[in-house]
């Protein structure tokens, strides 16, 4: 199997999962039986969008080896390796993610990683675009308050409701997400899926 139909699989594998977690999500939320209070919606949807985050997180690990290995000229100056070295997929992992731990919970913030380790022309992450990235910055803030309910947590999600969507007093994730029928569980899931399409486009 080529590099380019496994990484076009990563995508696809990614989407589906999406579509999943976007079409259960909103059945939840919808759902009029007596049994599903609104207490125990907002808790199922804040662990679904836990869950989509981590399918996100390890699409990008996946993504990252395929699109080195596509072209390691870069990666071979990093590590000052002998210009006709071949590295197979194992050992670019290890080069990779094995000295230190690596999150990419923050996607803007990973952009130099991705730039010193794939060649430009198959740095798909280059074409993300703001809107894009901004969605991801919102959801990685309501994901980052659960995972933690710090005071800075807490923080910074006060001031993503303000500056983002206009709203003054702070809710819990599970309620924002659930607001309007779903309205921002579904807009900020989907993006997931609109920045995979875009990489996708930029495959060459």
């Amino acid at each position: 199997m080529s590099l380019k139909t496994l990484i076009l699989k990563n995508h696809t594998q990614l989407e589906h999962s999406i579509e999943n977690i976007i079409h259960h999500g909103l059945e939840l939320i919808r759902s009029k039986l007596y049994l599903l209070n609104n207490e125990k919606k907002n808790l199922i949807i804040e662990g679904l969008l836990l869950r989509e985050c981590a399918y996100w997180e390890k699409f990008i690990e996946i993504e990252v080896v395929y699109l080195v290995e596509i072209d390691q000229n870069k990666i071979i100056r990093e590590f000052d390796l002998p210009s006709n070295v071949n590295l197979n997929r194992r050992v670019i992992k290890a080069m990779l993610f094995s000295n230190t731990y690596k999150s990419f919970h923050d996607i803007e913030r990973s952009m130099s990683f991705f730039k010193t380790y794939i060649a430009g022309n198959f740095n798909l992450f280059n074409d993300l675009t703001k809107d894009q990235l901004k969605k991801t910055l919102m959801l990685y803030t309501l994901r980052n308050y659960l995972a933690h309910y710090s005071e800075f947590s807490e923080k910074k999600l006060r001031q993503e409701y303000r500056n983002t969507y206009g709203y003054s007093k702070f809710m819990q994730p599970g309620k924002f997400l659930t607001k309007d029928a779903g309205k921002h569980f579904e807009g900020l899931v989907h993006n997931f899926s609109l920045m995979s399409a875009k990489m996708r486009s930029s495959l060459k």
